[in-house]
């Protein structure tokens, strides 16, 4: 048996496992719902959509030291909204409105993320 960390399905990231097992994050796209659970079955659910009047178009999640990075195109802007086990942590603004996540990958290691935002035609945000 081979242990993925990164689930991934057609280029689309839908959930994360973090290296040391301890937390997994899965997305519901049709919902906009961030699950979060742990090895011996409890787990978290978190709306992605928070307070904006439209639903987030979600590009994928990763975790990082117990806290989930959900990369998107928001209502007002395009970045990263983080949840931990007790809720919504914090944004990262990249982007604004027009703008489009592309991508988010985690180190095998656990240590570093990486993602790609298109700014606009001519301009991309690693």
């Amino acid at each position: 048996m081979k242990v993925i960390w990164h689930v991934d399905t057609s280029g689309e990231p839908f959930m994360d496992l973090s290296p040391d097992g301890e937390l997994a994050a899965a997305v519901d796209w049709n919902n906009a719902k961030i699950y979060l659970v742990k090895p011996d079955g409890e787990s978290a659910v978190f709306d992605i959509q928070g307070q904006d009047a439209v639903k987030p178009v979600v590009s994928g999640v990763a975790l990082k030291d117990g806290v989930a990075y959900v990369l998107g195109s928001y209502e007002d802007f395009v970045g990263i909204r983080k949840y931990s086990w007790n809720g919504e942590v914090g944004e990262e603004r990249h982007g604004w409105a027009g703008s489009v996540s592309d991508n988010i990958l985690r180190s095998p290691s656990g240590n570093h993320l990486c993602y790609l935002i298109t700014i606009d035609a001519g301009k991309q945000e690693l």
